[in-house]
């Protein structure tokens, strides 16, 4: 059995409290642009595995933006890191 909901026009959903969508299995949002804004914290979690992907992606913070993880690898073929001060900090830093 499937539920369908289809609208030819502008279509909102609205709580005045919480909502949650919830799907016992795969979950998929689709459009040509999509914006989703938090007015406080806006979290993206999976318990194994996060895929950020596209041609272009940008990280901005307004006062910091951070990369952690016990292994990080940043670059490819070409990486620019640019800054006032850069810091290299580490038990070993490779160069070359």
């Amino acid at each position: 059995d499937t539920l369908t909901v289809t609208s030819t026009k502008d279509t909102s959903v609205t709580s005045s409290a919480n909502m949650a969508l919830k799907a016992t299995k795969d979950f998929t949002a689709e459009a040509k642009n999509s914006t989703m804004t938090a007015s406080a914290t806006a979290t993206i979690e999976g318990t194994q595995k996060v895929v950020v992907k596209g041609s272009q992606i940008s990280i901005k913070g307004d006062a910091k933006a951070e990369l952690v993880a016990p292994a990080t690898n940043v670059g490819d073929t070409t990486t620019t890191i640019k800054g006032a001060s850069i810091k290299l900090d580490g038990a070993k830093i490779d160069l070359g």
